[in-house]
């Protein structure tokens, strides 16, 4: 395989994983706010499903981006014009 093809299979598979995470999301329930968050004595940051939702479809735009201009290259190296 190429190292184009390589990193287009990546691409491919990183958007089905991210595609699924969303689907596993909407899924979830809403967490309650009135539920107590445990204290480990530790720093932790609470996510809410709206922001996991947003930075999922972010990261799935970024993906299918770079799969995009992986595909207009159509197996030119990068920086070798036509």
């Amino acid at each position: 395989m190429s190292p184009l093809s390589l990193r287009k299979a990546a691409l491919e598979n990183r958007i089905r994983k991210l595609q699924r995470r969303l689907e596993e999301l909407e899924a979830e329930p809403e967490p309650s706010f009135l539920q107590p968050v445990e204290d480990a004595g530790e720093t932790y940051l609470v996510r809410t499903k709206e922001e996991r939702r947003r930075r999922l479809e972010a990261e799935l735009e970024r993906c299918r981006i770079r799969l995009a201009e992986l595909e207009k290259r159509g197996g030119k190296p990068a920086g070798k014009a036509d």
